[in-house]
């Protein structure tokens, strides 16, 4: 129960228990499932808005809901990543420079005003579901376990170097295994969207290894951003 409160204390703002022990990698096994709870408690909210105001101003509204429910964390990653890779201009000490840099820059801003324009231009006048929500939640989670269980760490130090360096075969495969579960649930379709996660997962690992030098919390977090949007777009493409 621990493992699974820790999963939900990192990935969204609730205060809940906390473990700081040397075994808080284990949280990652649960973060799909802390994934589709964050897609229920965010229909919900969409729900009750479309009762009473038009579909696309609470899809708006719902999109905020669902990073604001974790803290904007991954989006954070999103932001530093796409300064420090655009304005490194291929010098690896210069990106890790930039990574660690708090402040987000124009093309961070620039990174942040596309998603989130890609978001809802995909989602505009579309009344969405359940399935939608927790789909969405389930594939940005199972990214991050992945690449982080692949990768190497950016950092000698660090939260996401300390994932990366004892995440286990264990985490990966409950963490695989719990989401395969759960989007049977959602039908055949989300089931094809997941092994597409899973494999642009694995490219997004290499792509990090071999161009970036490896991978911290922030790529992990950009990953998760990353696996949303090309989920949405899918998912978009496949609408009748």
């Amino acid at each position: 129960m621990k493992d699974f409160l820790n999963a939900l204390s990192f990935l969204t703002i609730l205060p809940v228990y906390q473990d700081g022990d040397d075994k808080l990698y284990r949280a990652f096994r649960f973060f799909p499932i802390v994934g589709a709870l964050i897609g229920v408690v965010t229909y919900l909210i969409y729900h009750q808005l479309a009762l009473f105001l038009p579909t696309s101003l609470a899809t708006v509204i719902s999109v905020f809901v669902y990073h604001i429910i974790n803290g904007g964390l991954h989006l954070d990653g999103f932001a530093d990543l796409f300064d420090a890779y655009f304005g490194a201009k291929k010098n690896k000490e210069r990106f890790k420079e930039i990574l660690k840099d708090s402040r987000v820059g124009v093309m961070g801003v620039f990174g942040l005003i596309f998603y989130f324009s890609t978001i809802f231009f995909a989602l505009l006048n579309i009344k969405l579901d359940l399935t939608f929500f927790v789909a969405l939640g389930i594939y940005g989670r199972l990214a991050i376990v992945i690449i982080g269980f692949l990768s190497q760490p950016l950092f000698e130090e660090g939260l996401g170097s300390y994932f990366i360096k004892n995440l286990t075969k264990y985490e990966l495969f409950i963490a695989i295994i719990t989401s395969f579960i759960l989007v049977l649930f959602l039908g055949k379709l989300f089931v094809f969207f997941l092994f597409v996660s899973i494999l642009w997962s694995y490219l997004f690992r290499v792509f990090s290894n071999q161009y970036l030098g490896g991978v911290s919390g922030d790529i992990m977090g950009a990953g998760c951003i990353l696996t949303e949007l090309i989920y949405v777009i899918g998912w978009r493409a496949f609408l009748p």
